[in-house]
């Protein structure tokens, strides 16, 4: 579970726990987040250790760029992620 914002968000993943560890803690994440059509995500930077800080920009198709942030509160490879997330902006509505 990734806590985002007022509350928690989950995605589901297929692949082994080492698997979708690596595509919620690497830039693979750009991949993972995109919703066709809409938005995608670049440039993720990521400290994976706990406090460590994480950010990607968020590309809307319309242009409008918003900066998403956070950091590990919990890692516990590859089966437990907590990280808190922040936006710049009002970020779109899906």
């Amino acid at each position: 579970m990734i806590a985002v914002n007022r509350g928690p968000a989950c995605a589901d993943v297929a692949g082994t726990p080492e698997e979708v560890y690596r595509a919620l803690t690497t830039n693979e994440v750009e991949k993972l987040w995109k919703f066709s059509g809409v938005d995608q995500q670049q440039g993720w930077k990521a400290e994976v250790q706990f406090g460590g800080k994480w950010s990607v920009t968020v590309v809307i198709n319309d242009g409008n760029l918003f900066h998403a942030w956070g950091e590990f509160c919990e890692l516990r490879a590859p089966n437990k992620i907590v990280m808190t997330r922040r936006f710049d902006g009002h970020h779109h509505k899906v």
